[in-house]
């Protein structure tokens, strides 16, 4: 999923270019879940996972001549934290209740966005301290492998933040999910 954050920076700069990212934000912050009448599906550069679709390609339906650009980037999002909600219940089966924790500088630039996620969902995400989480579990699988540490597992995570579900806007959450897996279902083939 390396591929939110670059359509999130590309929409910014095409939609709201005079923009300042603290207004974006507060913009984003007014709107509401899934209020804007629109499907997104987010695969501007391909499809990395869930469907794993090498064509996939990016869509937005529903747009009308009163859709505002603030609108379009809300509901490019939403579905990047769908996918991520779709990931997050294929790994409860390995994992039951397991800490969601998200690194990156994607989430970092929005809290908004992390909130997302978080109502989406509907579990706690944190953002950890070290900003490239994936490069720091290769290092401690890789010092595990090697008999450098016993184990990683109980080894500290040093948090940033963490936000807590909205669970009424999770629950307007899981309509859009369901809408945009019936568009994603009719419009890209999955392997």
């Amino acid at each position: 999923m390396s591929d939110g954050g670059g359509l999130h920076r590309w929409m910014k700069e095409l939609l709201l270019p005079n923009d300042d990212s603290e207004s974006i934000e507060a913009a984003l912050e007014l709107l509401e879940p899934d209020g804007h009448g629109l499907t997104v599906l987010p695969f501007w550069a391909g499809e990395r996972s869930t469907g794993w679709s090498t064509e996939a390609r990016g869509a937005i339906l529903g747009l009308t001549l009163r859709t505002q650009p603030i609108e379009i980037l809300r509901a490019a999002m939403e579905p990047i934290a769908y996918r991520f909600a779709l990931i997050a219940k294929d790994l409860e089966q390995l994992a039951p209740g397991a800490t969601i924790i998200a690194s990156g500088t994607a989430l970092r630039s929005s809290p908004v966005w992390t909130q997302i996620i978080a109502d989406v969902i509907g579990r706690s995400v944190t953002l950890s301290e070290p900003r490239e989480a994936s490069v720091r579990g290769a290092a401690l699988l890789a010092l595990e492998a090697a008999g450098k540490i016993q184990s990683i597992v109980g080894l500290p995570v040093r948090v940033e933040q963490t936000f807590e579900p909205n669970m009424s806007r999770h629950v307007k959450y899981q309509e859009g999910l369901k809408r945009q897996q019936r568009i994603y279902e009719r419009i890209i083939e999955s392997p």
